[in-house]
């Protein structure tokens, strides 16, 4: 039988509790499918892999199990080493069917969905972290007006002081080769802008050779067709690109780069074309809150997903300006009736967005599902919560994770902590519930809030304080529910908004003190 390897368009990964049967999740980035197998059929993939490799099979193992390889084989699952070069040339399916005008998935998206939520949720159980988010440099080619990289300049009075250090290609490898064992599925490349770093080509390729799913969020401008075709050689499953208007005057003057609209657009075009699935991630400002339905189009149009925020939150660095860009009060009680909006209220079958929420939980998987790493190799639950819990540049990504493990499981559920106990270590913020933050799930409008604990830190240097912009959104989203539980319609509703007839209510707070800005 010929050598046989895993294909290089196949990731996957494995988890297995104690006594217990494993369970092994696969995503083909080819045909743009994700799989889990259980049972006997998981104990054959973890078998028929050589111990210490992601992708060579073990010649043993193909020779007494000639049934299983060959069907592995048929569905191109595993190819002959010797097609390993050719395979970089290989063309992969166009992406499925994207989102629709009107918010409606399609089933294959709400399957994968659902399946990837099940084996997160079997990664955390047991211990293992799912999703690494990578910053590869804060440099970038763009000089957005929103930026929340720490240093990033907003404006042509603001100087840019980006932080240039990076971590060395040796401990790139290293680092890796950690992930793989701490059970990672999944790393999102990102920056800065990723395209601008010169370890990019080899950091994708390394991370693709040890069976990740890849994920890369860029701007686009950079990606030429050399580069298109480098990156396609790492397949990764998705790529997103920032498109934040329609117009490109209005895209180029946030992103204070000319021509920046018509390379990203080219750019997602391109990646369609080669069968690389795309999203657009757009966040929404004053100055583009009107484009939600236009901008849906344009995805569509261009074979990608696309994910809208509502919320522009202060730099990594503490800076507030990125938060001038924030919606309008009105601008909130618009999209909060617009399906498109990710603070759209539904209907009475879903409670027009309330949330129950328990006290004694985690308010998001920073720290649990997912892990992020700045350039310079600092450690940190979530790219959006700069709390440095590590730095693998001295220190093992291992140590840091399994030690707030141990840690966590000798803590009490529910346990409260000390107001303003300072977070220095994973295991710190790992033990923090909403209960302990000291406004948070306190109020009417929190049952309507997504909170993020980052968006708090850094408008207010302080992780356990609300953040003004969220409790602004999530009023909104309490004021247009209260109006349609009452009964009116969306189109009465409107009509409110557009006589200013709706007032923002008062954010009262217990302890807080507003900024008064």
């Amino acid at each position: 039988m010929k050598s046989l390897i895993l294909a290089p368009w196949i990731a996957w990964q494995a988890y297995q509790a104690e006594n217990q049967m494993p369970l092994v999740v696969v995503s083909d980035s080819k045909s743009h499918s994700f799989a889990t197998i259980e049972n006997e059929y998981a104990k054959l993939w973890i078998k028929m892999l050589t111990p210490g490799s992601q992708r060579v099979v073990d010649s043993v193992f193909a020779e007494n199990n000639k049934d299983y390889i060959e069907a592995l084989h048929h569905e191109d699952i595993l190819i002959d080493m010797s097609r390993d070069i050719e395979c970089q040339e290989t063309q992969p399916m166009k992406p499925p069917k994207p989102i629709q005008i009107g918010g409606k998935v399609t089933r294959k998206d709400l399957e994968y969905q659902e399946l990837e939520e099940k084996v997160k949720q079997v990664a955390e159980e047991q211990g293992k972290l799912w999703t690494f988010f990578w910053e590869t440099t804060y440099n970038c080619n763009e000089k957005c007006i929103h930026c929340f990289n720490p240093g990033a300049s907003h404006h042509e009075d603001e100087k840019s002081q980006r932080n240039t250090k990076r971590i060395d290609r040796s401990r790139i490898i290293s680092l890796l080769d950690e992930l793989r064992q701490l059970g990672v599925f999944r790393i999102v490349f990102s920056g800065g802008e990723i395209l601008v770093s010169n370890d990019w080509e080899f950091l994708l390729s390394e991370a693709n050779s040890r069976a990740f799913e890849l994920h890369v969020y860029t701007n686009g401008v950079l990606l030429d067709d050399r580069n298109m075709r480098s990156l396609a050689k790492c397949w990764p499953q998705s790529v997103s690109i920032s498109i934040y208007s329609t117009n490109p005057k209005t895209h180029d003057a946030i992103t204070r780069t000319p021509f920046s609209h018509e390379y990203s657009i080219k750019a997602l075009r391109d990646l369609y074309d080669a069968g690389i699935k795309t999203t657009i991630k757009s966040p929404i400002m004053k100055q583009t809150s009107a484009e939600l339905d236009d901008l849906a189009r344009l995805a569509e149009s261009l074979g990608a997903r696309i994910s809208f925020d509502t919320m522009i939150s202060a730099g990594n660095d503490g800076n507030l300006y990125p938060t001038s860009h924030n919606l309008t009060w009105d601008q909130l009680l618009v999209l909060a009736l617009n399906q498109l909006s990710p603070t759209y209220v539904g209907d009475r079958s879903r409670s027009f967005g309330k949330i129950s929420k328990d006290p004694q939980s985690p308010v998001c998987g920073a720290g649990r599902s997912i892990m992020s790493m700045a350039p310079d190799g600092r450690i940190m639950p979530c790219c959006a919560l700069p709390i440095e819990v590590g730095d693998v540049s001295y220190e093992s990504m291992t140590s840091i994770w399994e030690q707030a493990i141990a840690a966590n499981n000798t803590m009490r559920l529910g346990q409260v902590r000390d107001d303003h106990k300072k977070i220095n270590k994973l295991e710190d913020w790992r033990s923090v519930m909403l209960q302990d933050y000291l406004e948070c799930g306190k109020h009417e409008r929190c049952a309507w809030c997504h909170k993020c604990p980052g968006a708090a830190l850094n408008e207010t240097s302080d992780v356990y304080l609300p953040s003004e912009v969220q409790c602004r959104i999530a009023s909104s989203r309490m004021v247009i529910a209260e109006q349609l539980e009452n009964g009116r319609s969306e189109n009465e509703i409107m009509d409110l908004i557009s006589n200013n007839q709706i007032q923002q209510p008062l954010l009262h707070y217990h302890v807080y003190t507003p900024r008064n800005c």
